[in-house]
């Protein structure tokens, strides 16, 4: 995946993603030698490319003035390794809180939920059938890092249900066109 920008890449580098190769601004900069030996520090042997501002613009996604673009890893979305990439809690008793979004089709969207998903302190964030890339750029940036702070996986809307159900987690729905507000409850027995 491609990460624009240096503190965006510094979340994903923070979060555990591996970053393979970066693509910096030539400059003369003392700021430029700094970035360079931060990361050679950050990820030692990692591939450092310098290239010019035409060259940066091609590599950017969208029109931007980012000063360094990292190559990444995609981590796992697997739904069956997600027990284990959710860190432990800092208050064991807690329960876990999960959200669950379905055919999301926005990659900005994405990225905005991700980023309230962080806040909320919500353990996963599960796509079930999701229509856009995880890792689109417009969700990396839209995210502000959050997309790598908070664990996700990706499976069918029957898969994921069964996942929470075999974990013996409550589920409830949200809809736009619902009668209740979000801060009333209902629980339908089946």
């Amino acid at each position: 995946m491609i990460i624009d920008g240096d503190p965006i890449a510094r979340h994903a580098h923070a979060g555990g993603i591996e970053c393979t190769e970066l693509f910096i601004l030539e400059t003369t900069a003392e700021s430029h030698r700094r970035l360079i030996s931060e990361w050679q520090a950050l990820v030692p042997g990692i591939r450092i490319n310098l290239i010019s501002k035409p060259a940066m613009a091609k590599l950017q996604y969208g029109d931007r003035d980012v000063d360094l673009i990292a190559v990444a890893r995609q981590p796992s979305l697997a739904l069956e390794t997600l027990d284990d990439r959710i860190p432990a809690s800092a208050n064991p008793g807690a329960a876990k809180c999960f959200l669950v979004l379905d055919r999301m089709e926005k990659p900005g969207n994405l990225g905005a939920v991700m980023r309230t998903a962080d806040a909320a302190g919500v353990s996963a964030v599960l796509l079930s059938d999701p229509v856009s890339e995880m890792w689109n750029p417009n969700a990396i940036r839209s995210s502000l890092g959050a997309l790598f702070r908070v664990p996700m996986a990706v499976g069918s809307a029957k898969q994921i249900q069964s996942w929470l159900t075999e974990r013996s987690i409550a589920i409830y729905t949200a809809r736009v066109d619902g009668e209740l507000a979000h801060t009333t409850p209902h629980m339908k027995t089946a």
